[in-house]
């Protein structure tokens, strides 16, 4: 699923930023993704396309599994859950292109879109 981030450092990997933002995308080919503007995730508000972890059963609006990694480790229970109850969303079936890959402080990766 998620597990090829590393593990989720305790003391070190901060549970809330509301300052982070999309620092790193992936090449992607034949994936279900969405595209999310406004979406919400440890108090950031993220813009982007995002793979899904589980499309079959990812319902809109609420929270959806995503595969990418939270200042560059995996959450530790599970893939991020991006809340997308308020934000504009767009499912895009078949997605070949980028995708976020990490979540965090530093600058803004703008070719994730």
């Amino acid at each position: 699923m998620c597990d090829h981030y590393p593990n989720w450092k305790v003391g070190v990997t901060p549970d809330t930023a509301p300052n982070a933002r999309v620092i790193a995308c992936r090449e992607v080919s034949g994936i279900d993704a969405i595209e999310v503007i406004g979406g919400k995730y440890r108090q950031a508000l993220l813009n982007g396309v995002f793979e899904l972890v589980n499309p079959s059963t990812s319902s809109l609006p609420g929270r959806v599994k995503v595969r990418c990694s939270w200042f560059g480790v995996t959450p530790p229970t599970t893939c991020p859950q991006i809340d997308i109850s308020n934000a504009d969303v767009k499912r895009l079936p078949n997605y070949t292109g980028k995708v976020v890959d990490n979540i965090g402080k530093g600058q803004v990766d703008r070719d994730c879109r």
